[in-house]
């Protein structure tokens, strides 16, 4: 359940609703909620924050934002009923820490962040509450690395690095604590690829890379022990194509391409072995779309797409649905959702019933519809409504900013 694109904009009120009461019960929201809350709507006063991953039962979101207790530096969160939002800290006494893939059960998060005892350089990380974040390293002679997602157990982590083989450039790994970083190569003597994401079972990593047999062009691409990686090729005859997310079993992959069919605009794209890369279209006939995660079997997939205002709104899709935005997936499931206010929709749970993703407000929601309860709910809105009560409580450029993609496990 990796993260990717916290959005860090304008401002939007946000509608919450639930089904049987009139305010956000975390009983309504999330299944096995406990008593006691923090704010995850912001870190400690600062002035943004966006979810990157969920765990595959719903119940732990990962991402980062703007930290008011230390500067305003960015900071890796963790989020549970029980502990609130979290800050992961630093890596060595470094700055800057984001947090882009989560486990099945929400015990292992991975990432990258700024290492103080290297100049500060970003490195791919693994943490646990055992060990804290702990450095992945890069290759010999590198500088840079980046974890971006991790299997369901946690001990398969997937990313990027340069150094060795891949030089100044960057290439895809697959990590083990046995392995440690091994590369994936490239799609044809390329220069270039990221690993975004992995399946269940660690055995299939998808993303992208730069594709020698195509004048070094960006294709996704899918990657197994048998068969090596191979691309996924493009979409309508568009020129670039990138995988973010691959479900459980590592049948289906979903992710981003420039679609030949529309003047090369960027599509959000569902592929399997059979149908190839298939176009989930755009929100009320928008220009742009992007596939962010998809379910453990593959049936449901979330984004973003511009609508008919240009502005990027989280969706929804299912082959019966169509795209549709989460705001009317809560509505047509009887949630009062009185104006839109989703950006992106980063990761989804692994039944595809709860969706975590940043607000045009730059605060993290969750949505949930299941048979336990159907609402939205903003973290800072959370907070009110819950203090009332006796039991209260957003492509990642290789310079490590933002990462684009997700997972279900």
């Amino acid at each position: 359940m990796a993260k990717r694109s916290p959005a860090h904009l304008g401002s939007t009120a946000v509608a919450c609703s639930v089904l049987a009461l009139g305010l956000c019960s975390a009983h309504n929201v999330m299944a096995q909620q406990a008593n006691g809350y923090h704010d995850l709507g912001r870190l400690n006063g600062g002035n943004y924050a966006g979810a990157s991953g969920v765990s595959a039962d719903g119940l732990v979101v990962i991402g980062y934002g703007i930290d008011g207790s230390v500067g305003y530096d960015d900071r890796a969160f963790r989020w549970t009923s029980d502990t609130g939002m979290v800050s992961l800290g630093v890596l060595n006494g470094g700055i800057y820490s984001y947090a882009f893939g989560v486990n099945a059960n929400g015990s292992v998060i991975v990432g990258q962040a700024q290492d103080g005892s290297v100049g500060n350089v970003f490195r791919a990380y693994r943490w646990t509450q055992a060990t804290g974040m702990v450095s992945l390293g890069v290759w010999s002679g590198g500088t840079h690395s980046a974890a971006s997602d991790v299997s369901a157990d946690g001990a398969v982590i997937v990313g990027h690095s340069n150094g060795g083989i891949a030089g100044s450039d960057a290439h895809a790994f697959r990590w083990t604590q046995a392995t440690g970083m091994v590369s994936l190569g490239t799609l044809n003597g390329g220069g270039y690829s990221e690993a975004y994401g992995v399946s269940a079972d660690g055995a299939t990593i998808i993303g992208y890379s730069r594709d020698g047999n195509a004048g070094n062009g960006d294709r996704a691409f899918r990657w197994t022990s048998d068969t090596g990686m191979v691309s996924l090729g493009v979409l309508n005859g568009g020129p670039r194509s990138y995988a973010f997310a691959v479900n459980a079993d590592g049948a289906v992959v979903v992710g981003q391409a420039q679609d030949g069919s529309v003047g090369n605009e960027s599509r959000a794209f569902r592929w399997t072995q059979a149908t190839g890369m298939v176009s989930l279209g755009t929100l009320d006939s928008g220009n742009y779309s992007n596939g962010q995660a998809v379910s453990a079997d593959g049936s449901v997939v979330v984004g973003y797409s511009s609508g008919s205002n240009a502005m990027p709104r989280a969706f929804r899709w299912t082959d019966a649905t169509g795209m549709i935005s989460v705001e009317d997936w809560l509505r047509n499931n009887g949630v009062t959702v009185t104006s839109n206010f989703t950006q992106i929709a980063s990761d989804i749970s692994a039944d595809g019933s709860v969706i975590v993703g940043t607000t045009e407000n730059a605060t993290v929601f969750l949505a949930r519809v299941a048979s336990t309860g159907s609402g939205i709910i903003d973290m800072n809105e959370f907070a009110g409504s819950l203090a009332a009560k006796p039991t209260a409580n957003v492509g990642l450029n290789f310079a490590g900013t933002v990462l684009n993609g997700a997972h279900g496990e």
